[in-house]
């Protein structure tokens, strides 16, 4: 283990545009995963950083993002949750939703066209 992700998780993180279908990937660092722990705590600081106070639930520059936490795809028990982080139609606030499935450390941050029907 290098000493930059000592005592702490490095990640992958994929990004799909749904819009254009483009897909990129990248790395969480250790000090990142360090600093905000778990699948909520990630997808929160990403939520934060990169959707603008302004921007409205349907807008196409939200974002919906699913993370997992530092122990998924091992087989200790409850370590298979992932979350869901996003700005929500009721309150145009950040939400969090948690789910239980077998992942293996992979994120998405994807952002997701929306429409309104009325």
């Amino acid at each position: 283990m290098s000493s930059n992700t000592k005592n702490s998780y490095p990640f992958r993180i994929l990004r799909i545009d749904l819009t254009t279908g483009k897909t990129t990937r990248g790395e969480i660092d250790g000090e990142t995963t360090r600093k905000y722990v778990g699948g909520t705590g990630l997808a929160s600081k990403y939520l934060y950083e990169e959707v603008p106070p302004e921007v409205q639930w349907p807008d196409p520059e939200n974002r919906m993002m699913f993370f997992t936490g530092p122990l998924a795809g091992t087989k200790v028990s409850g370590a298979g949750t992932f979350s869901v982080v996003s700005k929500g139609p009721m309150t145009n606030m950040a939400g969090a939703t948690q789910a239980m499935l077998s992942w293996h450390q992979n994120h998405l941050v994807e952002k997701p066209t929306l429409e309104v029907v009325q």
